[in-house]
């Protein structure tokens, strides 16, 4: 979602229109999906595959590690797809936890199919969610786990779906707010921004004081994509009783869950839902 802006909103003198086409990555055709299997020590990965209605095929993976404290469906961020991002299991993989992860449609190995709308990819976010409670061993706590563009998902699911604890890693507060601050302060006298209102009804602040399922927020303080401040507002915003903002020092966007200290505070986290 980020870097397919940036270009145009760095330049000067320019109309931009914020539309799912525009934000989210695609590829230009499916690349074949290069399951991980030996990426993870101790793990079993296996490639998933789900058919959408209007006719995408998405691809994903389900990883089940051995002594797992609970089942994650991870919303990855944009244009992270799994043959690209794969060694970010190892780090989940310490927590420990079993994992449902896929492309978004257009992107990685997952097929276009119909149109690339908001409503296709909550229809989609939907769909793993369901699949990943039918594949992933029950009796565990079952968390959704948004990632930069993912965050603004996980928390629609958690809104549709019951979930057990929510986790935002770079979260976005909203798509209006993102693009503001995207653009630097001396261009926004010359750049004109259009936010398509299926884009701009993203806004996780206000989802967040509705949903009262615990969550752990993680966030780089060097993160100038999804800066602490943002997370903050969200944080304060949420409507959680148990809530956890972890802040890691000299960490940018995207790399919190790389972090000792993030995969710590997950097995904090997790060890608290049942309490």
């Amino acid at each position: 979602m980020v870097a397919t802006l940036l270009g145009a909103l760095a330049l000067g003198g320019c109309a931009v229109k914020v539309t799912p086409r525009s934000m989210v990555y695609q590829d230009k055709t499916p690349i074949a999906l290069a399951v991980p299997a030996d990426t993870v020590a101790g793990a079993v990965i296996a490639p998933l595959s789900l058919r959408t209605p209007d006719g995408a095929t998405l691809a994903g993976i389900e990883m089940t590690v051995e002594g797992a404290k609970a089942n994650v469906v991870f919303y990855a961020g944009n244009g992270m797809t799994i043959n690209k991002a794969k060694g970010i299991l190892a780090h989940f993989a310490k927590v420990p936890v079993n994992l449902v992860w896929f492309d978004y449609r257009g992107s990685g190995a997952s097929s276009q199919g119909g149109e690339l709308s908001v409503d296709n990819l909550k229809g989609d976010a939907l769909a793993v969610f369901d699949l990943a409670r039918q594949r992933l061993p029950q009796g565990l706590p079952v968390l959704v786990n948004g990632l930069s563009m993912g965050t603004l998902l996980a928390p629609y699911v958690a809104s549709e779906r019951q979930v057990d604890g929510i986790v935002l890693d770079g979260a976005i507060e909203s798509v209006p707010t993102l693009v503001d601050n995207m653009v630097s302060w001396w261009n926004k006298p010359f750049v004109t921004v259009t936010v398509a209102p299926q884009m701009a009804a993203l806004d996780n602040k206000a989802i967040l004081k509705t949903l009262h399922q615990p969550i752990l927020f993680l966030e780089g303080e060097d993160d100038t994509t999804t800066p602490p401040a943002m997370t903050q507002r969200l944080y304060e915003a949420s409507a959680a009783k148990v809530k956890i903002l972890t802040l890691l020092p000299d960490i940018g966007h995207a790399q919190p869950m790389t972090t000792d200290r993030a995969v710590s505070d997950y097995q904090q986290f997790i060890a608290h839902l049942g309490s």
